[in-house]
């Protein structure tokens, strides 16, 4: 049936401080991150990523100075990524935790990459002037993804030809800037959510911005519209914008401010250490007509795997979910359904050493009903995203993916294969 959208979504509540702040296992000083960078060209460094003390997804990357001694430009170029101990055919794929790139991955975009900015590429020419053209485009790209926080290899994954690329970077540009004017707290039209969205839609960012320019408005323009009205632009394309008459849909609907969907965004590591609130900041997903936790009985608690990010030795954050799933209406109304009462990040342990970052938040997208008219069940998506890194190396990015709904409580979807 088609869904229908009946959930109440609970706004985030905060309750009282975290006391698990108090403990030894869960805290950790939060250093300045250094002027220099921490790893250096020619360093190996590890990302894991347990489950249950599992060790799922694996990644062994190497730092290399694409840039000049004098303006170094540090990239992680991957060696090894492995699922289940078993080498991954594609490391750069949004069904991974973790996304990576190859040597000649990175080489071959930086050839479009510097024809975007009008810098000519040349891999089998070695000459001083040649080599000088590649060190400033990987130097400008360097400052681009710390500018604009967006994990590189989405961006290799989008920017398949070189018009893709540049609609890829004015996109980025304009969320970015607009995230700055806006001045939105935690607003969902972030690049990095922008460019997720694009790419779980199917669709190819030119599309995107010519279907904003359609409308007479530059990609900065619209962002700063969709910010303005409080508008979560990569809900509306993850809903189903996937053809150029949908996503011209989409940018109608929010150049006519027809449509608010709010999703809830949760941080449960900030800065390296675990949130004061997250124990007690949580979602519910009930029905439209009675929207007081208090009037649902019956759930059953479940908790998802505990899943670990280890940065080598360095930062590690370990963290599961808890869900209170397949409440039953009690009140006045009785109304029919199955239903979640509490969603709930908990942050396990932090570890974070000096010079380094670590920072987690959690994704509760727009819900809906699934089921039948006699029997609606809550249902929505979400992701968790834990960056980190150090100062220079732009920051490594996890992903997990989740469903969660009325009468299954949490189900993990990372991993698995989308259909297109």
């Amino acid at each position: 049936m088609k869904k229908k959208n009946w959930i109440y979504l609970g706004a985030v509540l905060f309750v009282t401080l975290l006391g698990a702040c108090k403990s030894n296992d869960k805290v950790t000083d939060v250093v300045t991150p250094p002027d220099q960078p921490l790893f250096k060209n020619g360093q190996i460094v590890t990302s894991d990523l347990e489950k249950d003390g599992v060790v799922i997804e694996s990644m062994i990357d190497t730092v290399v100075n694409l840039g000049s001694s004098d303006a170094p430009a540090l990239f992680y170029l991957n060696g090894k990524h492995t699922l289940n101990g078993i080498p991954m055919e594609k490391g750069n794929q949004p069904s991974n935790a973790f996304r990576s790139i190859t040597r000649q991955e990175l080489h071959a975009f930086i050839k479009m990459w510097g024809g975007a900015y009008g810098i000519p590429i040349d891999l089998a020419d070695n000459s001083a002037t040649a080599l000088k053209n590649r060190q400033l485009a990987y130097f400008i790209l360097q400052d681009f993804l710390r500018r604009t926080n967006v994990d590189l290899p989405l961006l290799v994954s989008l920017g398949n030809t070189a018009s893709n690329l540049k609609s890829s970077i004015s996109l980025v540009e304009a969320c970015s800037l607009a995230n700055d004017k806006q001045k939105v707290v935690n607003s969902p039209n972030t690049a990095g959510n922008m460019l997720r969205a694009v790419e779980t839609s199917g669709i190819q960012p030119l599309e995107l911005t010519k279907a904003i320019q359609n409308k007479g408005l530059t990609e900065t323009d619209f962002f700063n519209m969709a910010d303005k009205k409080g508008i979560n632009f990569p809900a509306m394309l993850k809903s189903g914008a996937s053809t150029e008459g949908e996503i011209a849909e989409v940018i109608e609907a929010v150049f006519e401010g027809l449509v608010k969907l709010n999703k809830i965004l949760a941080w449960f590591i900030e800065n390296g250490a675990p949130s004061v609130n997250i124990a007690n900041t949580y979602v519910s997903y009930l029905h439209q007509d009675d929207s007081n936790a208090m009037n649902y009985v019956g759930s059953i608690k479940s908790y998802s795997p505990t899943y670990s990010v280890k940065y080598c030795t360095l930062a590690t954050a370990s963290f599961s979910m808890e869900t209170d799933y397949n409440a039953v209406n009690a009140g006045p109304a009785s109304l029919p359904g199955h239903f979640i009462t509490r969603a709930a990040m908990l942050v396990q342990s932090v570890r974070c050493s000096g010079g380094m970052h670590v920072n987690g938040s959690t994704t509760f997208e727009v819900p809906t009903t699934t089921g039948t008219n006699e029997n609606p069940i809550a249902s929505t998506t979400g992701t968790v995203t834990v960056q980190y890194g150090d100062c220079c190396c732009f920051a490594r990015t996890a992903n997990l993916t989740f469903a969660l709904t009325g009468d299954k409580g949490y189900q993990e979807t990372t991993w698995v294969p989308q259909v297109k």
